[in-house]
């Protein structure tokens, strides 16, 4: 769920380690009041898809006080939250090899 008002700020940034985050969704100005829990999906920039790590970071701010008897959203409640795909060598195209379930390469 999402709960902000059309003058506070929601966001959903991509920052790579060492890098300037990337905004891969925002608010724009608009108010968002969800009723259920939705699915959605956003594609990380293919400019950072080489990134030794990243991070996901869900924002909320700035905001602004509401006036007197103003409702306040709830913000952000996110659940069942996951990072899918198929990894891109920096070095070219190429096949890695199996991994075990210890995280050790099978030959």
């Amino acid at each position: 769920y999402l709960g902000i008002a059309a003058d506070d700020v929601a966001s959903i940034l991509v920052c790579p380690t060492g890098r300037t985050c990337r905004s891969l969704w925002t608010n724009g100005g608009v108010a968002v009041n969800d009723t259920r829990w939705i699915s959605v999906s956003y594609a990380i920039p293919s400019s950072l898809v080489t990134a030794d790590s990243i991070r996901i970071r869900f924002g909320l701010g700035p905001t602004r006080p509401g006036a007197a008897g103003a409702t306040v959203g709830p913000g952000w409640s996110v659940t069942n939250f996951r990072l899918t795909g198929v990894p891109v060598p920096a070095a070219g195209p190429s096949i890695a090899p199996p991994v075990d379930t210890a995280g050790k390469a099978s030959p």
